[in-house]
């Protein structure tokens, strides 16, 4: 159901391993980012004095967030990331089952899991991957939506759909793959308790200003960083004015940054490092020959490609691990 890409290595950054950036809170003596961090639901009127500029609320009282981004590869829509998730829910949940729920913490009652609240686009880093290149890697590589499934009421499975789906076919609600094939889906159980992965851009733009005290002057949009899972896509936001932040080098001043879980019950603030490498090199396996009636398993070649990353994208962030507060920043 999905392909595997193996031996990732980092043209121009050497902290990459596997295309994760492994993010660590060190400890600070100003305001420290954790679990304290996650702010209860705001009303909407409260939402509205986090933004200025072109961010706004739609009618419902939710953010307004980037929408699909165009490439010159087909991709599906929102609406038919949901339908495909459904039919993924109602054939495929259950095979996955222990580990959805050891990710979850809580067992699931997969008769009852159903596509619910909102659907992201989650930008990729890369641009698009050569058409020559297998599918799998370019979707691998690609954009994905990001569709929540509840258990009854609750958020309980994260589902990232392929933007380059185009080739599933539904029947009778139920998924149809091509002949080629490969990571299509990518799923995470939704840590009980938690409102999704990613978390809604509401907490994500609360959060922010809980901590910073700045307003958000652009519609949020969900990056995934470098070639990651797209659950840990994180929220860009870009801030009506500059924050002053701590990393690791000590303090700097940041107008976007980046809002994403760590792990269950944490929130992170990072900001795009330095240095990024200019592309990531993987290998990938060209399709077994047809009609293969040899011994043993058919010969399959081994290639080597780069996927080039889009200019000013994450493939690596540096962790914010504290914020001077406002007040003392005026000093």
């Amino acid at each position: 159901m999905f392909g595997r890409l193996s031996r990732w290595r980092i043209k121009g950054h050497y902290t990459l391993v596997a295309g994760v950036c492994a993010l660590v809170f060190v400890g600070c003596t100003d305001r420290q980012l954790s679990d304290s961090a996650i702010v209860a639901p705001n009303p909407t009127a409260r939402l509205a004095t986090m933004l200025t500029g072109s961010a706004r609320l739609n009618p419902s009282g939710e953010i307004e967030v980037m929408g699909a981004v165009p490439t010159e590869q087909p991709q599906v829509s929102a609406s038919r990331a949901d339908s495909l998730a459904q039919g993924w829910a109602r054939v495929f949940a259950g095979m996955v089952r222990p580990s959805l729920e050891r990710q979850r913490g809580a067992p699931l009652n997969i008769p009852a899991l159903r596509v619910c609240g909102k659907t992201y686009f989650a930008r990729s880093a890369f641009d698009p991957l050569p058409p020559a290149l297998p599918g799998y890697a370019r979707r691998s590589f690609g954009p994905y939506w990001i569709v929540t499934i509840c258990d009854g009421q609750t958020p309980a499975v994260s589902l990232a759909v392929s933007a380059y789906a185009t080739d599933l076919t539904l029947a009778g609600g139920r998924v149809g793959f091509p002949k080629s094939s490969g990571e299509e889906f990518k799923w995470m159980g939704i840590p009980a308790g938690s409102a999704g992965l990613p978390f809604p851009p509401e907490e994500a733009v609360a959060a922010m200003f809980a901590q910073t005290g700045r307003r958000v002057a652009a519609a949020p949009e969900l990056v995934i960083p470098g070639h990651s899972m797209p659950q840990l896509a994180r929220w860009h936001l870009r801030l009506d004015s500059t924050a002053l932040v701590r990393t690791k080098d000590g303090t700097v001043r940041q107008q976007d940054v980046y809002v994403g879980m760590r792990r269950a019950g944490d929130t992170l603030l990072a900001r795009l490092a330095p240095t990024q490498p200019d592309s990531v090199t993987f290998e990938w396996l060209s399709p077994p020959p047809q009609h293969w009636t040899g011994p043993g398993a058919p010969p399959r070649v081994r290639h080597s490609a780069n996927a080039i990353r889009s200019r000013g994208m994450p493939v690596v962030f540096e962790p914010v691990v504290g914020v001077l507060a406002p007040s003392v920043e005026k000093h």
